[in-house]
């Protein structure tokens, strides 16, 4: 039993470590959702700039690279990498 109960708990800690996440005023902003369900959730970034081109792997093209920043009360810093329009990547540090 405690077998099984540890091997659940690494489970589900490897799961939660490949699907990040981001707690909003209006819901939570998770990796794959789109750029614009983001806005909805969480409102315009305190900053939104493009930082590059990826090769999109489903329609072989470029597309941009954006990182948005949001600082939410508290004092950490979130910073979205949006990818050809969809959410690919949630840092945070915690702000200075």
């Amino acid at each position: 039993m405690k077998g099984k109960l540890l091997l659940i708990g690494s489970l589900l800690l490897a799961c939660s470590a490949n699907a990040a996440s981001l707690r909003c005023p209006k819901g939570i902003a998770s990796t794959g959702d789109r750029g614009v369900e983001v806005l909805s959730k969480c409102g315009e970034p305190v900053s939104k700039s493009v930082i590059g081109y990826v090769t999109s792997p489903r329609q072989n093209i470029e597309v941009p690279q954006e990182e948005w920043i949001y600082t939410p009360e508290g004092g950490m810093q979130y910073f979205l990498l949006i990818e050809g329009g969809v959410l690919t990547r949630i840092d945070s540090k915690r702000g200075s």
